[in-house]
């Protein structure tokens, strides 16, 4: 019964190792407005029992320029910055983040993809998508404070003549 209730826990061990992912977005959906950038957070793992390096390069749809790496120790980029190359312990997980400045509104949205790799298993590769959706400004710039006193007066003065 002991051997099993191990075996089982070896098992399962091993699982969530091979499971863990190599490279994953914070969130699979992104919600931004016209003219403002916004930072989001990507995890890289290793989930290997040996040290490696971890590549992780983006893809997808949205314009290449305005989506890159933020530069921080210990991270090995591209000079674009759309490729980095990170050096891990075994089981270690770190938090690098992603910039993302804003571009023209879509309707179906945009799509960014990162793909990674690792050096200690050439056969482990890992994909994520996050889908990236740029809206224009909820607010109504032309109406300052003035313009509202402006309406507010010539409202009144409107259902004042009509009530004559």
């Amino acid at each position: 019964m002991l051997i099993a209730a191990l075996g089982l826990a070896l098992v399962l061990a091993c699982g969530f190792a091979a499971a863990m992912p190599l490279a994953e977005f914070s969130s699979g959906t992104l919600h931004s407005q016209l003219g403002k950038n916004s930072i989001t957070k990507v995890y890289v793992a290793n989930p290997n029992s040996t040290f490696a390096n971890i590549t992780v390069w983006l893809g997808g749809n949205y314009p290449p320029a305005l989506v890159k790496f933020s530069a921080e120790d210990g991270l090995y980029l591209t000079p674009d910055q759309r490729n980095l190359t990170v050096q891990l312990n075994p089981k270690e997980e770190r938090d690098v983040i992603l910039v993302i400045m804003s571009t023209g509104p879509r309707d179906t949205g945009y799509t960014i993809t990162m793909s990674a790799n690792t050096t200690a298993d050439a056969s482990l590769k890992d994909s994520a998508t996050m889908k990236v959706f740029i809206d224009y400004s909820p607010n109504f710039p032309g109406l300052e404070p003035f313009t509202i006193a402006i309406l507010l007066a010539l409202s009144g003065l409107a259902y004042r003549r009509i009530k004559k």
